[in-house]
């Protein structure tokens, strides 16, 4: 992490609410409309309030942004587990034009802290701030980007295998559990060793299981870079 990843923590913008979807089981998508002229890096994250919105328990959520700024809307992907906290039943519920407050987007999990050679490994709604980076690749053809996603859902898998088919330097794997996931990375790891960055994202359990894999196949720690999602769950 560098001194400038954390720069954007100083913006402050407006979004209009646009729509909330239910894609499958306890998997939410969210848009909003941004500002004119907002930017971001794509991997950045965000702190999301709901102004003049009363309701019990936390007031914020910390959410990574799925969409490029060129795509013109600020998309959240996002879980809400058996019961949904009154934070996200509350935003679910807004209706179109009613205003969210961001702080940022600001963040480390962008390809600017990355060489050439990338992997980035996601766990369920972890694959967030990753589609969000591959929408831009077209933008970075000197690297060559191998992401693998695990779990019972793959969220955004059609926009990212649309994406892969448009460029020759995304290669997507998908994983149906985690002994899938573990032969994956580990083949990954094998094969890039410490040529290259390796991303890794989703739960906080997630993120030390996948950490675990790579440093057992040889990856050093300098070349592993964490996005825990916060607002993973609930």
């Amino acid at each position: 992490m560098r001194l400038s990843d954390l720069k954007g923590i100083f913006r402050r913008g407006r979004l209009g609410f646009i729509s909330a979807e239910n894609v499958f089981d306890d998997y939410w998508v969210v848009r909003l409309k941004p500002e004119e002229g907002m930017r971001w890096t794509p991997g950045e994250h965000g702190i999301f309030t709901m102004p003049g919105k009363k309701f019990k328990g936390r007031k914020w959520r910390v959410f990574s942004v799925a969409s490029s700024p060129d795509e013109g809307v600020v998309m959240i992907g996002t879980r809400t587990g058996e019961i949904a906290s009154n934070f996200k039943r509350t935003l679910f519920r807004l209706e179109p034009g009613e205003k969210v407050n961001l702080i940022g987007p600001f963040g480390w999990f962008t390809l600017n802290n990355g060489g050439r050679q990338i992997v980035m490994s996601a766990s369920g709604v972890g694959i967030t701030p990753v589609r969000a980076i591959a929408m831009e690749l077209d933008k970075h053809p000197d690297k060559t980007v191998e992401i693998l996603h695990s779990g019972k859902y793959h969220l955004f898998m059609e926009d990212l295998k649309k994406k892969a088919d448009e460029t020759d330097v995304l290669h997507l794997h998908f994983a149906e559990d985690r002994e899938e996931m573990k032969h994956e990375l580990t083949r990954l790891a094998v094969k890039y060793a410490n040529n290259a960055s390796y991303y890794v994202s989703g739960s906080i359990n997630a993120i030390t299981s996948m950490k675990r894999i790579l440093r057992k196949s040889g990856v050093k720690g300098n070349r592993i870079i964490n996005d825990p999602f916060i607002g993973y769950r609930r």
